[in-house]
């Protein structure tokens, strides 16, 4: 299979808030994991005790740099009907040389917009902060934008997460990966994750539109996940948000499912204000598990 990778200079546009979406197709259940992705934390390297020396020893580098910045992605694949397109957050001072593989976070957009929605709600800026005040470890955020034929269930596995892992210095392990989004985003995300469970341990759905008929197969979906695949889940949504009802019966049959989730309802509606108002707590939990111990 041919494949041809581009990546291109970021041009910056303008992104429209997300409604409930129209039904996708169901995904199907969970497969094994590609060989190529690795679900468990690498080894990590043995410590090698540093020898005497008459001088000292230099320190590590310090980040001078207040702000990440954005690169546009365009991967044209046999496997897909389409282009994929997207934007990558690389954080301040990125380094493709370091020890330590960065955390990926995967973020997806709602209806009618595209990957330049999560930069109009100031992701970046607020993953620049958490990393600058050292409240996370540096990490990738990838922006995929959904296009009419591309099948995200299929194009996110299997074309978009080795492309990130191919081009960057992304870690390759299930527990420093995170799967969100928002809307629409949300529900794809649901799916995904539930079907993939040995690629993200964290998935988050803000004011999530399930896709249909998702909530009927959520059983099959999560009948045979051992402890050590069921990810992380959180949901939130606000209390004037006409998704509301169906957001609580997810969370409800989630429990009945013996899934561990965080719900929250906040103040707000299903628009623009109540995501960014939140973006910070929406990045600090993704974070939350890749803390480099001290």
């Amino acid at each position: 299979m041919r494949s041809y990778w581009r990546i291109l200079l970021l041009g910056v546009t303008l992104a429209a808030c997300s409604p409930q979406a129209h039904p996708a197709s169901p995904a199907s259940p969970a497969t094994p994991p590609p060989s190529h992705l690795s679900p468990d934390l690498p080894a990590t390297p043995t410590a090698t005790a540093a020898q005497p020396t008459s001088t000292p020893l230099p320190s590590a580098p310090v980040c001078d740099r207040a702000a990440g910045h954005f690169e546009s992605f365009e991967i044209v694949d046999d496997s897909l009907p389409r282009a994929l397109v997207g934007q990558v957050y690389l954080p301040p001072c990125y380094d493709p040389e370091r020890a330590r593989p960065y955390p990926v976070l995967f973020l997806l957009h709602g209806l009618a917009s595209d990957q330049q929605q999560w930069r109009d709600l100031g992701v970046g800026p607020a993953a620049d902060q958490l990393i600058q005040q050292a409240l996370s470890p540096p990490f990738l955020i990838v922006l995929p934008t959904e296009r009419k034929g591309l099948d995200l269930a299929q194009a996110i596995p299997d074309v978009l997460l080795p492309y990130v892992q191919d081009h960057y210095h992304a870690a390759p392990a299930r527990s420093q990966r995170a799967l969100g989004g928002l809307s629409r985003g949300a529900g794809w995300a649901l799916r995904i994750g539930l079907t993939h469970p040995y690629l993200f341990s964290r998935l988050g759905l803000h004011s999530p539109a399930v896709l249909a008929p998702d909530m009927l197969y959520l059983p099959r979906w999560t009948k045979d996940l051992s402890p050590g695949l069921r990810p992380a889940i959180s949901v939130d949504i606000g209390d004037r948000d006409p998704l509301l009802p169906d957001a609580m019966e997810l969370e409800a049959k989630l429990r009945d499912l013996g899934m561990e989730v965080e719900w929250q309802v906040n103040p707000g509606y299903h628009e623009a204000i109540y995501w960014s108002s939140h973006l910070a707590e929406y990045l600090t939990w993704y974070s939350a598990a890749w803390a480099v111990p001290r």
